[in-house]
């Protein structure tokens, strides 16, 4: 027994309290002064940080001083070295804006700018720096404006450049020094908030160390004392209640029966209870010890301690064993006892109580089975699964832990919000949505949710949840089926990213454009709002694509994307709908002007030279804009009329931007008109074949003809085909008129062949894009079988570009034509963009020199050099020569004397209808 304290429970109470109030307030300022450091800490780190982005962006303004005073000096050189008025007046635009972002940025640095972001706070040796080299900042611009007032005076030009060399080094060599100078500045304010942090963190751990020393130390001492005198209190208390728990223990053993034995263990009473599952006599077991019943069965081990503690005389409880009933079937006793001892001390016997347990021991049985089933299931599940407490996790099965890359043990205690991001994919706190499912499921409504984790290793999991309600060591739970989705969220996402966005540009495609369209459309209506659309279209990607290869036309494309997307803000939307058209959509318009800086700024960046790997290619754009509500009101009718205004800055010339009107939609709709005709006059017998005769130089005979076709419009008459072999390019209708075309010029073939000249040939022209129609080439051979003509009376002539086109469509057809006797004539040679080497690659029997080399053909002309040349080239090559074109008698005798095969042209005849050209060949 430990002796009494000598306080009295009043004076401890009130030192108690005392004591708690000092702890307290220490408490208090100690938080308060680490609050106060950590706030100071974090305003010194925050103001570093944007002291460091000032002093960069000083830095980066002054460096940028120095190469736009090389600029200038270099464009003023470009401008005094050409002579083109053009190239100048571009020049001249550069300087000018450099002259003016040189001069803004030199008064922002020493005076401030809000504009460009400029404190003009600066030291006296930066000041001084820019007082060395104001004089030769002052002679430059005033030189730079000279060649700007006058540039075409050479001798300004000259002196005023000689003036920017003179003065650029020294200019460049003090712009160094600034830079330097700002560099070192701004190190020397970083040092200094090193140091303030270093304090700061040293004053904090003081404060720590105070705070241990003067509030934790006396507060674990306090806690000492008190838990003494606890245990004290409970000491005293529990010798005063073992006598009552003596006296009450019969009472509290109260269970299916109660028995009493002697001091040798002898029953001397048995309650009826105890034989209730039998007819043995309740007075068998009078005068019995408990193991002289043989009829109760228990371990030999087991009850030789028992033996052991009786004699011990301790108490005894839940002592269990089991015997068989009168059915033979096991029944489970538990019993209990207290020794009684009487008023002297002396042992006088036992008394206690018993309990039939069978049907306990029949649930507990059921209950482990099921417990092994579903422990089974728990542990070897496919999905994660977990029970959820309103503290955290209270258990989950082995896969829910490698699911986040822990183990089982890990996880209890832990949080879902220790594995999630700040926000779900929805953008909502995955704190706010959690609670807010949890609350739902403690409800008593299951829920069906998708989640996003974030495993040990950092990486992000996708999860399917099912969350139901259940009961856990007597506490409402949520029971979570977690699945993880990360796989199937991939190909989600990789679905809709190819589905709404180019493979190659990484730009919308034409299905993300629409919907962001129409979703801009709408905010435009509400907002009262213009938009504007320009759609953009490479001028010559296609001779690009054609001369340096798809690789080098790809990656052209990915540059002109890249381009675009500087050229507009992060707003607006720059899209690719295929092929080498782009369109950009330009929201929230203050003015057109805007519309109009974007476009010049596109233009502007795509004509200037573009450099891929070993390539520098000069590329330009043709522009079309159109504006909401202005020219149209749904997504289709601004894309046509920005595709219109495209067209118009193409017909102007290209390089240029153009906007949509009235006229453009009309001619859209005759457009649109024609093709509906052409399609009538394809079924409807209104297309006609002619032809040229084409000469064969040395006799003056005609022994080949080119067919042309025509289209006989009932109210227009003769339609030009430059106005509708485009439309059927573009429609498809070439591949039904060029075999139309075809089968009639090979029905003129057999009858002339058989009635003129057996080795009469027809020249049809073929366009590049029937080329790629699967069965064209072998419609037309099974064609000329079917009719008994051989290959070697048709010539098929198509354009030198086509030669390029390696693809296994135009080398398949041209071997199918050589191995058939068909020849094949490259029409209007020499303006296209093949190179030599294709001729010499595939089987050509004839050039046809375009009418561009004949129409200026005379005596020492370039003209007549150039076509003399490329008859000589031919011959070399064993080719033929057909001049197209000719004109005029002088034309002819020349060709004549060069050694020219064959010429076709107005001189001989027009294409005229086949009756006509059947009498030029009876003259």
């Amino acid at each position: 027994m430990r002796r009494n304290r000598s306080r009295s429970p009043q004076q401890a109470e009130s030192r108690a309290d005392f004591s708690a109030r000092q702890l307290r307030l220490r408490y208090i300022i100690a938080l308060s002064l680490i609050a106060l450091l950590t706030l100071a800490s974090q305003w010194l780190i925050q103001s570093t940080v944007a002291r460091h982005d000032r002093d960069s962006h000083v830095i980066n303004i002054a460096g940028r001083q120095r190469m736009l005073s090389q600029q200038i000096t270099k464009t003023s050189y470009y401008i005094g070295g050409t002579n083109d008025p053009q190239l100048k007046l571009a020049y001249l635009n550069q300087l000018r804006q450099a002259v003016a972002l040189w001069e803004q940025s030199h008064a922002g640095l020493q005076k401030g700018s809000e504009q460009l972001g400029l404190p003009g706070q600066n030291s006296a040796e930066i000041v001084a720096l820019f007082r060395q080299i104001q004089p030769r900042h002052e002679d430059m611009i005033k030189a730079a404006r000279q060649i700007l007032q006058r540039p075409d005076d050479p001798v300004i030009l000259e002196s005023a450049i000689r003036r920017l060399s003179e003065d650029e080094s020294m200019f460049l060599s003090g712009m160094d020094a600034i830079v330097f100078r700002y560099d070192a500045e701004a190190e020397e304010k970083v040092a200094l908030a090193e140091r303030l942090e270093i304090a700061l963190a040293l004053v904090t751990l003081l404060v720590l160390f105070l705070a241990t020393r003067f509030i934790f130390t006396p507060a674990v001492r306090r806690l000492r004392q008190d838990i003494q005198e606890l245990e004290d209190a409970v000491a005293v208390k529990e010798a005063l209640n073992s006598a009552e728990n003596r006296f009450l223990s019969l009472v509290q053993l109260g269970s299916d029966w109660y028995w009493e034995q002697d001091e040798n263990f002898r029953f001397v009473e048995v309650s009826s209870g105890v034989h209730f599952r039998s007819n043995i006599s309740e007075t068998k077991p009078l005068g019995k010890t408990r193991w002289d019943l043989d009829y109760l069965d228990m371990d030999e081990a087991a009850w030789q301690q028992h033996r052991e503690l009786l004699l011990r005389h301790e108490s005894f409880r839940n002592l269990e064993f089991h015997r068989k009933d009168d059915q033979g079937e096991l029944q489970f006793i538990s019993v209990s006892g207290e020794p009684i001892f009487d008023e002297t001390g002396r042992f006088t016997g036992y008394r206690g109580v018993g309990e039939d347990i069978t049907e306990r021991k029949r649930i507990e049985q059921q209950i482990a089975e099921e417990h092994s089933k579903y422990k089974a299931l728990f542990d070897n599940a496919q999905d994660g699964i977990f029970i959820i407490g309103r503290d955290g996790y209270v258990d989950c099965n082995q896969e829910g832990a490698r699911m986040y890359g822990r183990s089982a043990s890990e996880m209890v205690g832990l949080t879902p919000y220790d594995f999630s991001p700040e926000h779900q994919l929805d953008g909502r706190l995955s704190r706010e949505v959690g609670a807010e499912k949890m609350q739902a499921v403690l409800s008593g409504k299951a829920q069906h949710f998708e989640w996003r984790h974030v495993r040990a290793d950092g990486s992000f999991l996708d999860t399917e949840i099912k969350l139901s309600l259940i009961s856990y060591s007597g506490k409402k739970c949520a029971l979570a089926i977690v699945r993880d989705i990360s796989e199937r969220k991939r190909a989600e996402e990789v679905i809709w990213q190819q589905a709404n966005f180019d493979n190659l540009t990484t730009l919308p495609n034409r299905r993300m454009f629409h919907d962001r369209l129409g979703q801009e459309i709408k905010k435009a209506n509400r907002a009262n709002q213009q938009l504007a659309l320009l759609f953009i279209d490479l001028d010559n990607f296609k001779e690009i694509n054609d001369t340096l290869g798809h690789p080098v036309g790809d990656l052209l494309l990915i540059e002109v994307a890249r381009i675009i997307s500087q050229c507009v803000r992060e707003t607006d939307t720059v899209a690719r709908l295929g092929g080498d058209e782009f369109t950009v959509l330009l929201t929230e318009l203050d003015d057109a002007k805007s519309v109009e800086r974007v476009a010049s700024s596109i233009l502007n960046k795509l004509s200037e030279p573009i450099r891929l790997a070993q390539d520098e290619i000069l590329t330009s754009a043709s522009i079309g804009i159109t504006l909401y509500p202005n020219d149209a009101r749904d997504i289709d009718g601004l894309i046509k009329s920005a595709d219109q205004a495209m067209y118009v800055s193409k017909k102007l010339g290209r390089k240029r931007y153009s906007y949509f009107t009235p006229a453009l939609q009309e001619a859209a709709q005759h457009r649109l008109k024609l093709i509906n005709e052409l399609r009538l006059a394809v079924s409807g017998d209104q297309l006609r074949v002619y032809f040229q005769p084409i000469i064969e130089m040395s006799t003056g005979r005609i022994f080949k003809a080119e067919a042309l076709v025509r289209w006989q419009h009932p109210q227009r008459g003769l339609v030009n085909p430059v106005e509708f072999i485009p439309l059927a390019e573009e429609t498809g209708l070439i591949f039904e008129i060029g075999d139309w075309v075809f089968r009639e010029s090979a029905r003129w073939l057999k009858h002339w062949q058989a009635s003129h000249h057996e080795k009469f040939q027809i020249s049809v022209n073929k366009s590049p894009v029937q080329f790629y129609k699967d069965t064209d080439g072998d419609y037309w051979l099974s064609h000329l079988q079917g009719i008994g003509l051989s290959g070697q009376g048709l010539v098929v002539e198509i354009t030198e570009g086509l030669l390029l086109k390696t693809d296994s469509p135009v080398m398949d057809s041209l071997l199918s034509y050589r191995d058939n006797g068909i020849q094949v004539a490259i029409d209007d040679f020499g303006t296209g963009y093949s190179s030599l080497a294709y001729l010499n690659r595939f089987d050509i029997d004839y050039l046809k020199v375009d009418r561009s080399f004949i129409s200026n053909l005379a005596t020492g002309s370039s003209d007549m050099a150039l076509t003399e040349a490329i008859i000589v080239m031919a011959h070399k090559l064993g080719l033929k020569v057909i001049a197209e074109g000719v004109e005029t008698e002088s034309q002819r005798d020349l060709l004549k004397a060069i050694g020219c095969d064959f010429a076709q042209g107005f001189l001989f005849s027009r294409p005229v209808p086949p009756e006509e050209f059947e009498k030029l060949l009876l003259c």
